[in-house]
């Protein structure tokens, strides 16, 4: 019964999918066939496959971000139009499931390179100075989410993923730069002595804040997609044993 309800569904399931080998199906422990299996739905699925809601993610552009860092002060950083680049590439560090709690754990490592608009806020001294940005940074990205099982109206059964966790952990140092217009007007603001010390002490931290929180709001794109791609296809092209 199962192999007619699998049938049933590759015969409508997206080509990409399909014919292109979309998934391979992985033992729980192991991580090689999990490790390839990564790449591959990364590799075809970056340009986003929109008829299954399933987004581009290589680039990937973030509208806008906002990032507070003194509430006090007022300091805060407002991104538009972040391009990044890179998640095509993750590479899967670690995986588990725990099939009596249904918790999964996923965690991948990023190389990514990121270019945007940017304008500093010192709102305190009622202050704003735009420029743009551009990062270059590591980080192992992990999501934890818990899952269910649900039956369509053709008998398959699909993965249902829960709201996920989403943490950053970089890796070294991220390396940010500011256009030299930028750099040369945060010299030249008299008016923001007090912003400048509070940033001078606290610059590894924010550096590593932004990167993160930027990497954060990108993976969040890459588990709606694994979400996207469950409800199209049956739990077994995932994984096996469950």
């Amino acid at each position: 019964m199962l192999s007619a309800r699998v049938l049933v569904l590759l015969v409508s399931c997206l080509t990409v999918f399909c014919e292109d080998s979309f998934l391979s199906p992985c033992d729980i422990t192991d991580t090689e066939c999990l490790r390839k299996s990564t790449q591959t739905f990364l590799a075809k699925t970056a340009a986003g496959v929109p008829e299954y809601d399933i987004k581009a993610i290589d680039p990937l552009i973030i509208p806008s971000l906002d990032i507070l860092f003194n509430e006090e002060l007022g300091m805060s950083n407002h991104y538009k139009n972040l391009t990044v680049v890179g998640l095509k590439n993750q590479q899967l560090s670690s995986f588990s499931l725990n099939k009596e709690t249904k918790a999964v754990e996923l965690q991948t490592k990023v190389n990514l390179v990121i270019s945007g608009d940017i304008t500093l806020e010192a709102k305190k001294k009622e202050k704003s100075l735009p420029g743009t940005i551009s990062i270059k940074g590591s980080a192992l990205c992990t999501a934890k989410y818990n899952y269910n099982f649900q039956t369509d109206d053709k008998g398959v059964s699909h993965f249902v993923l829960g709201p996920e966790i989403i943490t950053c952990d970089p890796i070294g140092d991220p390396d940010l730069q500011l256009n030299p217009e930028l750099v040369k007007d945060i010299k030249e603001a008299t008016d923001l002595k007090e912003e400048k010390v509070y940033w001078g002490s606290h610059r590894e931290e924010n550096y590593k804040k932004i990167f993160c929180s930027i990497v954060g709001e990108a993976y969040v794109t890459v588990v709606h997609n694994i979400r996207a791609a469950a409800k199209v296809l049956p739990k077994e092209a995932f994984l096996k044993d469950l």
